[in-house]
C-alpha cells in the first residue's frame, strides 16, 4: 500500500490536493491512503507516533 501524506495549512487547498492524488492513484489502480495534515508539527506528530508515509 502506497502512504501518502499531504501538508497545507490551507483547507481548500489541503482537501484539493489530496482529493487530486486520491484521484491519480486510483486512476493508476495503486492500493492507497491519503492522509491530510494541516501543519508541519501535526506532520511531525504522525511519524513520530509510528505512521509511515512514502
Amino acid at each position: 500500500m502506497y502512504r501518502l501524506a499531504v501538508c497545507e495549512d490551507e483547507d481548500n487547498i489541503r482537501r484539493e490536493l489530496a482529493d487530486l492524488c486520491g484521484e491519480i492513484l486510483r486512476g493508476w489502480s495503486v492500493e492507497h491512503s491519503v492522509s491530510a495534515f494541516s501543519s508541519a508539527e501535526e506532520l511531525e506528530m504522525a511519524i513520530n507516533g509510528g505512521k509511515r508515509f512514502e
